[in-house]
Formats: C-alpha cells, sequence, structure tokens
C-alpha cells in the first residue's frame, strides 16, 4: 500500500486566528494558576470552576498547536485522509467522483458522495508546487 503525505498549508488570516486564541487560552492558563495558588493576592471563590478551567484551557492549548503542527493530508490506494490535529476524515477512493485543479486559483477541488449519500466538495490547501503530485496520487 503506497501512501503519501501532503502538509497542509493554512491562510494568513486563519494563521493570525488560531494564533490569538492560542495567547488568549494561555493568558487564561496562567490566571486560573495563579488564582489556585493565591497570588498577588488573588483568592478563588469556587475552586472547582478554577480547576476546571485551567483543565480546558490546556487542553484547547494543546488542541491548537496540534492543528499547526499535525494537520495534513494523506493520500492511500484505497482513501484519502483529511486531518487536522486530532480530528480526521476519511474519504474512499470509491466515493471521490472529480478532482478538479483551478490553475489560476492555485488550488484543488475534490467533488465527492458523503456517506449519508449527498454530494460533497473539499478544498485541497497544499503547496502549489504539489499539487500535480497530489492528483496522480
Amino acid at each position: 500500500m503506497t501512501k503519501t503525505v501532503f502538509k497542509f498549508v493554512y491562510t494568513t488570516g486563519v494563521k493570525v486566528i488560531l494564533s490569538i486564541l492560542l495567547a488568549l487560552f494561555s493568558i487564561c492558563a496562567v490566571k486560573n494558576l495563579l488564582t489556585i495558588f493565591q497570588v498577588f493576592g488573588w483568592h478563588s471563590s469556587v475552586l472547582w470552576l478554577d480547576i476546571a478551567g485551567l483543565i480546558l484551557s490546556v487542553f484547547l492549548i494543546v488542541f491548537i498547536i496540534l492543528i499547526f503542527t499535525y494537520s495534513r493530508y494523506v493520500v492511500t490506494n484505497s482513501s484519502l485522509y483529511v486531518r487536522i490535529g486530532m480530528v480526521f476524515q476519511k474519504i474512499p477512493c470509491g466515493l471521490i467522483s472529480t478532482v478538479v485543479k483551478i490553475p489560476q486559483d492555485g488550488a484543488i477541488f475534490i467533488l465527492y458522495t458523503s456517506q449519508s449519500a449527498k454530494p460533497s466538495q473539499l478544498k485541497i490547501n497544499i503547496v502549489e508546487e504539489d499539487l500535480d503530485k497530489f492528483i496522480s496520487a
């Protein structure tokens, strides 16, 4: 079974939004940590809420870091896997009806039938040099 991996490329707007969210969740985690240990005279009125907020903030920080570092397309003989962080979608090759390359836009669109028998589309966000390799894979 051949397996080809293509790295997901984010637009500048998405990178900015994810960076802002990462900074906000980091601030929340530090604030909850300082409140739990009563630093700077900050006292926790409901300790379990601060602990839950700290756990949620750390989870979201890890999730955003995974989105930045581990987002890719994996093409095998039988399927196309779209992995964005911990979330992934499998599209069997038999359900893919059309692969369209738009040279002006530098993009690839995949038209396929979803598991619920509805027509769906997917825009592939990869480096332009890899577009032809992706289509051949």
